[in-house]
């Protein structure tokens, strides 16, 4: 995730195909963190069958992807990430249960419940990077997915980290502590839970 928000990343892999109506993807990071902090914007997937164009080698994780290297055998399908958002205020796994009724936390991909949607609205995200011209209002969809095995970042995102990217488009500066294991919420058609 820190590789993601630090534009170092520029797709995620997944074994599954999310819904091509699924725009935006809530990460849920795994214990000890146990919180959505992040919201990704993604295109929809990209393959490597046969007659696909390979991706761009333009982040981590694309070269191994492009030449179908034995590590990444079954994470068939690209994401690429249009924007990064992150939440005012995370929320943790005691407020999805609490105030939004979920049994626990979320183990594979799902859609974002609309409760969540409804009450989690543009206000209380700030855009960390976009790759679009103007921020992109939040869509009503998002989605959640099981735990990919992923090679994690030796230390924590920290603010300096941050401040680096587009300083200019964070209002408030929170020191993101990301584990490299995440998940992502799905809401409506467009967003969905995942756990990376």
């Amino acid at each position: 995730m820190n590789q993601i928000i630090l534009r170092e990343k520029t797709y995620e892999f997944r074994r599954f195909r999310i819904p091509v109506s699924v725009k935006r993807v809530w990460f849920y990071l795994n214990a000890p963190e146990s919180r959505i902090v992040v919201i990704c914007e993604i295109d929809p997937a990209r393959t490597r069958m046969p007659g696909d164009s390979p991706l761009p080698e333009d982040g981590v994780g694309n070269r191994e992807f492009n030449m179908f290297q034995k590590d990444w055998n079954g994470l068939d399908y690209a994401y690429r990430v249009k924007g990064v958002w992150a939440l005012n205020q995370p929320l943790t796994l005691q407020t999805l249960k609490q105030r939004f009724g979920m049994k626990g936390p979320p183990r594979a991909l799902m859609y974002v419940p609309k409760i969540i949607l409804e009450a989690i609205t543009s206000v209380d995200q700030q855009c960390i990077w976009t790759t679009e011209e103007q921020k992109p209002e939040p869509t009503a969809i998002d989605i959640v997915s099981a735990p990919q095995k992923m090679k994690s970042m030796k230390r924590k995102l920290t603010e300096e980290d941050i401040s680096e990217v587009e300083p200019q488009k964070i209002k408030r500066r929170r020191s993101l502590r990301l584990s490299s294991r995440c998940s992502l919420l799905k809401t409506s058609s467009c967003d969905a839970m995942d756990v990376d």
